[in-house]
């Protein structure tokens, strides 16, 4: 059994559709949609529950409340029909197999906290069932795995509990658990950043709140832009660096099953442009410091020594596996079988093992180092990995009689930057178009198919308004990523939700 409580996979993740679709046509898997608009797998669906925006974890709740008992049909639950939830209630409970949820964000519009909710009560509830993150951007989890992330370090552990571990090996260790782009696009708003460097961001095109994107640049005192092209936001930056392009420089990438893949270098970098790394590098020179890195190799040395989660995977492993590529962190090896023989045999096994882990030494039999065992650093455990914690439940505004649910979703192409900088592609981007459902015309006042300006608060847009009777009633649906006009100059960052009042634009 799956659940999709996430993003449309045929939209963001077009190789999970396939193998999703595959497991459900061919392999007989029992798919349970979770989401607040139909998706590419509806119509392969056992059950959709389309939920109004940010009502997913009551959606979930009712779902739960129904498989563990009799499923009976209810009154309607987060915009879903009683019937419907015991329905799909009905599926869940009569599984007789692992149940995996694919997980993500399926609209920009609401907060992710809202869906975190309700995989807390899938994760807390249901036996043995796994999890799947539907990322969409290349390589976030390979980024995620490395510590970017606030209160994490590489590896998959957070600050507190890896700080000894990595203090034996740099200089210096965070202190606190810093930042995440939220907060630091409000610091630079309220001009508490001194430098802020965009590293292959384009937050005005790409940040959920375009008003505060906006204000972060100018509140910035400098802005220093790494990036293959000039975007909306390096195009105000105060110094660019341009950086070479996938394809142009060597290193590695992690996928959603956490699987590592070696990426070569198969063209020169163009002009002057550098692997991201060498920028790095260089300006730690400039600054005083120096990472002690003079080739990709170097820098997976280090991670593949200090990094929990890739011990093990060398570059040899890696190379090996070229196609396949490797699935970190790598399975626990099997105890060896304790024997009654004499201890010789023990003694054998383990100095064969030190010679295998230290090659240097000469022989295993030569005789200890004397130590000080009054002086220099313990020996220190590796660290533990992050495990989930539930934070408390977010709580999520009544609806409101005049307006209507925003979601704001994503599509394969969109007028990103590298779409645009392509000849073929560039025309594929949709749109700024919102879709209502029929009925919600007339109870917004405005006629159907016509221009409308759409209000949350002080933000507002106008754009064409698009019947649609796959919408759910009260509900507005948006793409992210549109050219005339981005839905995100309707979101607030924090709001739970975002609620919109429509009328006939003058």
């Amino acid at each position: 059994t799956v659940i999709l409580l996430g993003p449309d996979p045929k939209e963001t993740l077009g190789a999970l559709y396939i193998r999703l679709k595959h497991a459900v046509v061919e392999d007989g898997a029992t798919l349970i949609e979770v989401t607040p608009r139909r998706t590419g797998l509806s119509r392969y669906a056992a059950a959709s529950l389309t939920y109004r925006a940010g009502e997913a974890a009551a959606v979930v709740a009712a779902l739960l409340d129904g498989s563990a008992g009799a499923p009976e049909a209810g009154a309607e639950v987060g915009g879903v029909d009683g019937a419907d939830i015991a329905a799909a209630a009905s599926l869940l409970a009569s599984a007789n197999g692992p149940v995996t949820v694919v997980l993500g964000r399926a609209s920009i519009a609401e907060s992710a906290a809202t869906i975190v909710d309700a995989a807390t009560l899938l994760s807390e509830r249901l036996d043995g069932v796994r999890f799947l993150a539907a990322l969409r951007r290349a390589n976030v989890h390979g980024a995620l795995d490395l510590g970017m992330s606030p209160g994490l370090l590489p590896g998959r552990v957070t600050r507190e509990a890896g700080a000894a571990w990595f203090g034996q090996a740099w200089p210096t260790v965070p202190t606190a658990d810093g930042l995440d782009a939220a907060g630091i696009l409000q610091a630079a708003a309220d001009g508490k950043i001194d430098t802020l460097v965009l590293l292959g961001a384009d937050p005005l095109s790409d940040f959920v709140d375009r008003d505060l994107a906006e204000r972060a640049l100018t509140g910035a005192r400098s802005v220093i832009a790494v990036d293959q092209f000039l975007t909306d936001s390096s195009q105000r930056a105060n110094v660019v660096l341009a950086a070479s392009a996938f394809a142009e420089d060597a290193g590695t990438t992690t996928n959603l099953e956490g699987r590592v893949t070696l990426l070569a270098q198969k063209v020169t970098a163009h002009a002057t442009t550098r692997p991201d790394w060498t920028i790095a590098v260089d300006l730690a020179d400039r600054l005083g410091a120096d990472l002690g890195f003079e080739d990709v190799e170097a820098i997976w040395a280090e991670i593949e020594e200090l990094s929990v989660a890739h011990s093990g995977v060398t570059l040899d492993a890696l190379r090996a596996s070229l196609t396949e590529g490797v699935v970190v962190p790598l399975p626990a090896p099997e105890p060896a079988p304790v024997s009654d023989e004499s201890s010789e045999t023990g003694d054998t096994q383990i100095s064969a093992a030190a010679e295998e882990m230290s090659p240097d030494q000469e022989t295993a039999d030569a005789p200890e180092p004397e130590v000080d065992e009054t002086s220099g650093p313990d020996l220190i455990e590796a660290p533990e990995p992050l495990v989930f914690t539930a934070a408390s439940r977010t709580e999520v505004p009544a609806v409101d009689a005049y307006a209507l649910r925003l979601v704001a979703t994503r599509t394969m192409y969109d007028h990103g930057t590298l779409t645009q900088h392509s000849p073929a592609s560039a025309g594929s981007a949709p749109a700024a178009t919102l879709h209502l459902n029929p009925a919600d015309f007339d109870k917004a006042g405005v006629s159907a198919e016509g221009r409308i300006k759409v209000t949350n608060g002080q933000r507002s847009i106008v754009v064409p308004a698009i019947a649609d009777a796959t919408i759910a009633k009260g509900t507005a649906v948006m793409s992210v990523g549109t050219a005339e006009v981005s839905v995100t100059q309707l979101i607030e960052v924090g709001a739970p939700v975002t609620d919109v009042r429509l009328e006939a634009a003058r």
